[in-house]
């Protein structure tokens, strides 16, 4: 994400006009969301698991993607930013909803699953 926000800045620096102060704002929330994202859920869920490391790698090779396109948003090209967003996304959408079924799992604990609770509801 740092080098995404570096791109944006040069990309800032070559062009301070409104616009460009516009289009800079305009990227730079959506990149800022997502690392708050990933920082957030690797603070909260970091299980060190396979599938938080495979997602972690999948989103930061989508994010090296979002700084390669980032330039090219100037030029009126926005695709390559959009997937490469989708693409970081998608990991984390993924961890958080598996982290909040194992959360759920663990927070009922084992007699929720148990056939004495069953009975009981």
């Amino acid at each position: 994400m740092v080098a995404a926000i570096a791109a944006l800045g040069v990309d800032l620096h070559s062009d301070e006009t409104w616009e460009g102060y516009l289009r800079f704002v305009g990227l730079f929330v959506p990149i800022w969301w997502g690392w708050i994202g990933i920082t957030w859920y690797a603070t909260a869920f970091d299980t060190d698991d396979v599938i938080y490391r495979l997602s972690l790698l999948v989103t930061m090779l989508a994010t090296a993607a979002i700084a390669v396109n980032v330039g090219r948003v100037k030029d009126g090209d926005s695709t390559g930013f959009v997937i490469s967003y989708l693409v970081a996304l998608v990991p984390l959408a993924f961890a958080v909803v598996l982290a909040q079924t194992l959360f759920e799992v663990v927070r009922a604990g084992p007699r929720a699953s148990s056939p004495e609770a069953a009975e009981q509801q």
